[in-house]
């Protein structure tokens, strides 16, 4: 199998020369002599990096780094001494594999065998890339023994986890020659986990030498290391780094959160005032509203906790962001860097209840209390408590929670502006314009508006969002008393954050006032009504924010899903049927297409066209109106699900090869992750992660580009689909149930079903 197949890019390892390695063994050799720790003590101190428990991790960090002194020395050998040594080893055994002596290849193949898991990155990429055949062979063979042997297996990844740890120091310490180029061959290592500590260290220890490197990564949308790249490259010394981020907050490739990083990133740097002024007046709303924004008023905040993956929680007084990490004042670190790629959430200060009842929900999933003031055809005015007079467009705006409980924007069933009375019920029609208390609201039929106290109704909402609004990465901010922000983080010191977002512009929460923050959650118009697939009832069903059904459509026979459209229609999966229909909401098929076999998704795509898994003709399939078949992938493979991606790109499941693969519009593989048994459902995060079901295993799993687990729910039953939420909640539709998970995994919501197959939040 090629690396490539396990979700990583195949790319011929990068091998410092034998005279590098002597002069760096030269420049290491007289440490030996003058070390206060000898490595046995460091790895000692190290030990907590081995095992999975960050907390303890964070407190060797604190430790080493308090020591910085007398661990300096054994830390330069530990990281530049031993790993080419053992790489230009591998290197020089692989290539006997090659020669033309039998007993040469077998005792290279032997040899490489007793060294364990380390030879495995380099043996991997002989395997596609060896001069001979028996190389190749022989490599793969090595491979397949390796991957036998669980307790070397082992031994290997703890002594990985201790290098990325005794990175991790490094990153810490002040800059210093020696240690720039120990850190610059350990981020030449086989292991990309290792590498991307490296990288990472780089930003707070290279300088112009790193930036060529450093660029090409945060360049390369396919680069796994790109993130990592993004946050060390604007933390280089010198000049030729402050040029390259400037170049690449232009570059289109770049998303929203990526772009307003790197203006964040400038702004710490303390030297990019005229970039910054430059900025402030571009085209791009975000970018600009991020250089304008402000921050260090009023007084540094307190203790904040944050939890990290795996469970624990790390304490210590918040102090901002420095590239990919966030910075803690813990312990005995001043300035302590923890990877935002480990944290889950940030808590501060506990919620209260709100004191004015009225939330006004947007369309990103942004819910800030305040009083109404007006609202007309183009936009509505509004008094935050913290934030004072606000003013959004009116097409920025779900909905209005005006009564107690309403914790989900008040989105009601239909394609009209509607209303909520006091008895719960919805009325559609139109709403005209809001003064002060005041709605005039003119209900279907009505021939004129008429005037509603504000106080009298439970909700108003407008006409429902379209559910082909592009989501994109950002943070998700929780304030003390109840409100919501989703944006992007501009600003973040000891006093306080500063988001921007398209809908408000730049606004500041100090930490004193912060509850949580999560970093890693996306945006979306979700606002509270779930729509679920229910194959056993054969039904279709629809639930409000208060767990009541408000709609439901029976006599779907096989149905394994369905999907809320623009319109308000339904596109709806019926499996038994080998059918895919558009239907409205009351029963009227307006649209099918029946040419399939048993199929297992649909999606209806922002051309008009349909996406449709043809899971038995073993085809994935785009059909337009018209019915006419104008992109298909087909072979050897059953798609249990199909999502076409903002780039161009097709996700799919693939049920009988076990794995996810991406292809392109020409139809060529551009990604693939195997081993994912009976895989009814993918899909691609904002975060480029992968969130896939695995109904064999009763899991879903989130993987990152290399294949790797990042996150986890077990213990399902029979999961068929699932979600990615807002909120960072994971909906997962299941035998019996729906549920809504949070990212701790702890259950935080359910709905009971028969057979939950399909679902959608919105």
């Amino acid at each position: 199998m090629s690396r490539h197949s396990r979700g990583r890019r195949a790319a011929s390892p990068v091998i410092v020369n034998a005279p590098s390695l002597v002069i760096l063994l030269l420049t290491l050799t007289p440490l030996a002599a003058q070390q206060t720790w000898t490595p046995e003590e460091l790895d000692t101190r190290a030990r907590p990096f081995a095992d999975g428990d960050l907390p303890a991790q964070w407190q060797a960090l604190s430790e080493i780094v308090k020591a910085r002194a007398d661990a300096l020395p054994a830390l330069l050998v530990r990281l530049g001494g031993s790993h080419q040594e053992q790489q230009l080893e591998i290197v020089r055994l692989l290539d006997q594999l090659a020669d033309e002596r039998w007993v040469r290849r077998e005792q290279a193949e032997r040899a490489l065998i007793e060294m364990g898991p380390r030879v495995r990155p380099l043996a991997a990429w002989r395997v596609e890339n060896g001069k001979t055949l028996e190389e190749r062979l022989r490599s793969q063979r090595i491979l397949d023994r390796l991957q036998n042997d669980p307790k070397a297996n082992e031994r290997a990844e703890a002594e990985l986890r201790v290098l990325r740890g005794l990175l991790w120091v490094a990153a810490h310490l002040d800059p210093e020659p020696r240690l720039a180029n120990v850190v610059r061959v350990a981020a030449d290592h086989p292991d990309p986990r290792v590498a991307e500590a490296a990288l990472r260290a780089l930003g707070s220890l290279g300088d112009d030498e790193d930036v060529p490197r450093l660029h090409t990564l945060a360049r390369d949308p396919r680069s796994p290391s790109r993130a990592v790249a993004l946050g060390a490259l604007p933390r280089l010394r010198g000049g030729k780094a402050k040029a390259a981020v400037e170049a690449l907050v232009r570059e289109p490739g770049l998303n929203a959160d990526e772009r307003v990083a790197l203006v964040r990133a400038l702004a710490e740097r303390g030297d990019a005032a005229d970039t910054l002024a430059a900025l402030a007046g571009g085209a791009d709303p975000l970018v600009a509203a991020a250089a304008r924004a402000s921050g260090e008023d009023g007084a540094a905040g307190g203790e904040v906790r944050v939890e990290v993956r795996g469970g624990g929680q790390v304490r210590g007084r918040f102090l901002g962001f420095r590239g990919d990490s966030l910075l803690l004042a813990s312990g005995e670190l001043e300035r302590g860097m923890l990877p935002v790629a480990l944290i889950t959430r940030v808590l501060g200060v506990p919620p209260v209840p709100a004191t004015t009842p009225a939330r006004i929900y947007l369309r990103a999933g942004t819910r800030v209390r305040g009083t109404v003031d007006a609202m007309d055809a183009t936009s509505l005015r509004f008094t935050s408590p913290r934030f004072g007079p606000l003013q959004v467009a009116r097409g920025h705006v779900l909905g209005l929670g005006l009564g107690a409980g309403l914790e989900r924007a008040p989105i009601a069933p239909g394609a009209t502006d509607q209303v909520r009375g006091a008895d719960g019920a919805w009325q559609p029609g139109a709403v005209v314009g809001v003064t002060g208390n005041r709605i005039a609201f003119q209900a279907d039929g009505a021939t004129t508006p008429a005037e509603l106290a504000l106080d009298t109704l439970q909700g108003v909402v407008l006409a429902r969002p379209k559910q082909n609004e592009a989501t994109f990465a950002c943070a998700r901010l929780e304030t003390r008393d109840d409100d919501r922000l989703i944006g992007h983080v501009a600003r973040a010191d000891a006093q306080g954050i500063t988001l921007v977002s398209a809908d408000l512009g730049p606004v500041r929460v100090a930490i004193a006032d912060l509850a949580a923050l999560d970093l890693r959650c996306h945006s979306g118009a979700e606002a509270g009504l779930t729509m679920i697939a229910d194959y056993s009832a054969q039904a279709v069903i629809e639930i409000d924010d208060q767990n009541r059904q408000v709609f439901r459509l029976d006599g779907v026979v096989g149905v394994w899903d369905a999907q809320p459209l623009d319109n308000g229609n339904l596109l709806v999966v019926e499996f038994a049927m080998s059918q895919v229909k558009e239907v409205s909401r009351d029963g009227k098929v307006v649209w099918s297409y029946g040419k399939l076999k048993q199929p297992y998704r649909a999606q209806r795509l922002p051309n008009g066209n349909t996406l449709i898994a043809d899971t038995f003709n073993s085809r994935v399939i785009e059909v337009d109106r018209a019915g006419e078949v104008v992109w298909k992938f087909e072979g050897k493979i059953r798609p249990f699900c199909a999502r076409r991606l903002p780039d161009g790109n097709t996700l799919i499941g693939d049920v009988i090869s076990d794995r996810v693969l991406e292809v392109n519009a020409a139809g060529n593989m551009v990604w693939e992750v195997r081993n994912k048994p009976n895989v009814h459902e993918a899909e691609r995060l904002p975060n480029g992660n992968t969130l896939i079901t695995l109904r064999q295993l009763n899991q879903v799993q989130e993987v990152d580009r290399e294949g790797k687990v990042v996150w986890q729910l077990s213990h399902l039953s029979s999961p068929s689909d699932a979600v990615r939420l807002t909120s960072g909640n994971t909906l997962v539709a299941e035998v019996g149930w729906v549920r809504e998970f949070d990212p701790s995994g702890k259950e935080v919501w359910r709905h009971k079903v028969n057979w939950a197959v399909g679902v959608a939040r919105y």
